[in-house]
């Protein structure tokens, strides 16, 4: 899950508080029997797992070897060390969870509401909707046996059907729709409204990205205002798009601002590998005429050209950053 899912120890004590949970039971019908199975149980997960699509299963690519068959997997214990394994919950937990958020509606200025901004990345383990979402996965869990997608269903498969994995399109439409009835039936909208408004740093990953930067260079301007004793440096150290450290004169320090700034990996990979080369080169000292012929340019007039080029790029690319970040901001 590394790469995708952010949460981190913090949010695994959630997991463990869900695996914890109260020793009640599925009560299933089998044939003329009728079982009970734990909740507390690993086993009582794979309604969620089967569920799931399998761009998502490949985050753990031993569950692939889980059969697709639920009568083989429910009633022979083949693959109990599989399913007893706490990599099985952390890829149930996390799967979900992460899809839960995407889905979570939060409020804009106009009272209307917008998807979470941004990625999963964005935010910290100690944001509280991504608690929310681990939360919300315990109540997914008994959606699934209201809308026929629980273990009286699972139980009802015979030796030779095989259940076939969901499509990442209908596994979004499913999760958008549960996530929307558990909110409305738990009235946690106010809380989302509450936590969303009164964000704090410590709810932004250490992830760089627009939104981040936006609402930090917020924070720290509303608390300035009200009196704060921030220091200069500290105001230059939260600057935000448009602000004049982001001003590259033609001056020469053009290539210390693009490798120095806090957009350097964003702006880096819009570059060509020459042109990273470049920048590289000039930021060690080089002058031009010692740049060309390690970039394969005959003369220096031509690094001299890619340079005032690249000062272009990186005017547009500020330009543009900032635009789209004060439309994110505008329309919270």
């Amino acid at each position: 899950m590394e790469g995708l899912f952010p949460p981190g120890k913090e949010v695994r004590s959630d997991m463990n508080e869900i695996k914890a949970g109260p020793e009640n039971s599925f009560p299933v019908i089998d044939g003329k029997d009728l079982i009970f199975l734990p909740r507390s149980s690993n086993k009582s997960w794979l309604t969620l797992f089967y569920a799931l699509p399998k761009e998502l299963v490949e985050k753990q690519p031993e569950y692939l070897k889980l059969p697709r068959s639920p009568y083989e997997v429910l009633r022979t214990d083949k693959y109990d060390s599989l399913i007893n394994d706490d990599l099985f919950l952390q890829l149930v937990w996390d799967c979900y969870a992460w899809s839960i958020l995407q889905f979570i509606p939060v409020p804009k200025k106009d009272g209307t509401y917008r998807a979470l901004p941004g990625t999963e990345h964005y935010y910290s383990g100690d944001f509280p909707l991504w608690r929310l979402s681990y939360h919300m996965v315990s109540l997914m869990r008994e959606k699934f046996e209201v809308v026929n997608m629980g273990f009286q269903k699972l139980y009802g498969y015979t030796q030779n059907m095989l259940i076939p994995y969901t499509s990442y399109e209908k596994f979004s439409d499913l999760i958008r729709i549960l996530t929307a009835e558990i909110i409305a039936k738990q009235n946690y909208q106010p809380w989302i409204d509450e936590i969303w408004r009164t964000k704090v740093p410590e709810d932004y990953s250490e992830y760089y990205s627009r939104l981040k930067n936006s609402f930090m260079g917020q924070w720290y301007h509303a608390r300035t205002k009200a009196g704060s004793d921030l220091s200069l440096e500290g105001l230059k150290g939260q600057a935000v798009y448009g602000d004049a450290a982001y001003d590259l004169s033609d001056n020469g320090r053009m290539e210390n601002e693009v490798l120095t700034g806090i957009l350097k990996e964003q702006f880096l990979q819009t570059l060509s590998e020459t042109d990273r080369r470049i920048l590289k080169l000039k930021s060690e000292g080089k002058t031009t005429e010692e740049i060309a012929p390690l970039v394969g340019y005959k003369t220096h007039s031509a690094v001299v050209k890619r340079q005032k080029k690249i000062r272009s790029q990186f005017d547009d690319f500020v330009k543009d950053s900032y635009e789209e970040y004060r439309e994110t901001f505008e329309a919270e």
